[in-house]
């Protein structure tokens, strides 16, 4: 085939994509199928530019794997971030950040999702008892399935989904508003409990993109079963779901952070489900949420 490699060029291209394809499911590093490649032109130069397909699946590897590591939200963090949402009257951001941490939703997903993607208990007279979310042009199509759905089956999270998602028109968009807007949201909650939104004594900040990742961690805490793990979080193998749990630095976050912030996040994550019982009593009684906080601070 190196010999006749004009001929054969399209032949060694599949041969080597079907090699990096074999790496990637057994959990091999993409360093690995690189090294390959630079071996195989260093040892055939006249190759070097004609291998642009085998190229091109590591290219899309990499773009796959996270070059940073984003910091795992701890699971207290979420409930308080919620529960501020409420208080707010942010319900709509409430609704989506809920479907996020149930769904191990990456931003991009949720952000290109309507109410018809969404199906929940309601929609089957409640005989179904836990929601899906079909995922468009999922991220991992092209080395995964191509048709892919997030499972949402825990309860307050399956509440919150319901009370705000729930009564959307079905060509509505689950997020109307843009990707900035959700994170400049997710920015202002987190100003508000005095969490660090830049790099402070070595604690990184949360990112929309820790949920994930927390969210990972703390289903992994609770059943210490990678198996479901791995599906819930569609991840095409196990070494790839390892880089997103990350049980250390969920655990170690609010230790990090200082004592009163700490002791301010705690307190507010004490009244979730009080927050989210009355909430539930606002939705009930049509009452708008632009009156939710001052109706809170009462």
């Amino acid at each position: 085939m190196f010999e006749d490699h004009q001929r054969h060029i399209d032949d060694l291209n599949l041969v080597l994509e079907k090699y990096g394809r074999a790496l990637y499911e057994h959990g091999k590093s993409y360093g690995k199928y690189a090294e390959t490649l630079n071996a195989i032109t260093s040892w055939k130069p006249a190759i070097r530019r004609m291998l642009q397909g085998a190229w091109d699946f590591g290219f899309a590897w990499n773009r796959h794997e996270p070059n940073l590591h984003h910091v795992a939200m701890p699971g207290p963090i979420a409930l308080v971030i919620l529960t501020t949402s409420m208080l707010w009257g942010w319900t709509r951001f409430a609704g989506v950040f809920a479907l996020m941490w149930a769904g191990l939703l990456r931003p991009g997903e949720l952000l290109s999702a309507n109410r018809s993607d969404l199906l929940l208990p309601s929609d089957g007279d409640k005989t179904l008892p836990f929601g899906l979310l079909a995922i468009r042009d999922p991220k991992t199509r092209f080395s995964n399935a191509r048709h892919q759905s997030a499972k949402l089956d825990m309860a307050d999270m399956l509440k919150i989904i319901e009370l705000f998602l729930s009564p959307l028109q079905s060509q509505q968009r689950l997020w109307p508003y843009s990707g900035s807007t959700l994170r400049s949201r997710f920015h202002a909650i987190l100003q508000a409990l005095q969490l660090p939104l830049d790099t402070v004594n070595g604690v990184r900040p949360l990112e929309l993109a820790s949920v994930r990742a927390g969210a990972a961690t703390w289903i992994m805490q609770t059943t210490e079963k990678g198996d479901l793990l791995q599906r819930r979080g569609r991840w095409a193998n196990r070494r790839m779901m390892d880089i997103y749990v990350q049980e250390v630095t969920a655990l170690v976050y609010l230790k990090r952070v200082p004592e009163h912030t700490k002791n301010h996040v705690l307190m507010v994550a004490d009244f979730f489900l009080q927050v989210l019982a009355k909430a539930e009593l606002f939705i009930q009684a049509r009452i708008p949420p632009s009156s939710w906080f001052k109706l809170f601070r009462e």
